[in-house]
C-alpha cells in the first residue's frame, strides 16, 4: 500500500495573496502556477479556490501524489486539465481519483503524454474573492 503524499498547503487571505505567494515560491522552485476549477473533487486538501504550484518532472510522479493531467471526468467526456491523486499504477500508467470522489477514473491512465505536472504546493484562498 502506498502512502498519501500531500504537498505543502498554505492558507491565503485572498486570490491576490495566493497568486503572489505562489509566484514567489514558483520562481524559487522552478514551478508554474495552475489555477483550480473550483470543483470539490479534491476537498479538503485543495479548496474550492486555490492556486497550485506544479513542477513538470514525470520522474517525480508516484502513487499517492497529486498530479495535473489532461483527461476527462467520464469515459465519453471532453478532455480538460484535471488535478487528482494517483491511486495506483499499472503498465498503462497512473489510475487517478479525486480525494472526495467515490470512484477511481478506471477508463483512463496518466502517462507521459497526458501528464502536465506534480503538485508541489497548494495556495488556498476564500471562495468568491
Amino acid at each position: 500500500m502506498h502512502m498519501r503524499e500531500d504537498p505543502l498547503v498554505y492558507a491565503c487571505a485572498s486570490q491576490a495573496d495566493a497568486t503572489n505567494q505562489a509566484m514567489a515560491h514558483g520562481q524559487r522552485l522552478g514551478a508554474q502556477l495552475v489555477p483550480t476549477s473550483g470543483t470539490p473533487s479534491m476537498l479538503p486538501v485543495i479548496g474550492r479556490a486555490a492556486v497550485l504550484l506544479v513542477k513538470k518532472d514525470f520522474a517525480t510522479a508516484a502513487v499517492g501524489k497529486i498530479l495535473v493531467y489532461e483527461g476527462s471526468t467520464s469515459p465519453a467526456g471532453p478532455l480538460m486539465l484535471l488535478c487528482h491523486r494517483a491511486q495506483r499504477r499499472d503498465r498503462r500508467g497512473f489510475i487517478m481519483r479525486g480525494d472526495a470522489n467515490a470512484a477511481a477514473e478506471t477508463w483512463q491512465r496518466v502517462d507521459l503524454a497526458s501528464y502536465r505536472g506534480t503538485v508541489v504546493a497548494i495556495f488556498n484562498y476564500p471562495p468568491g474573492d
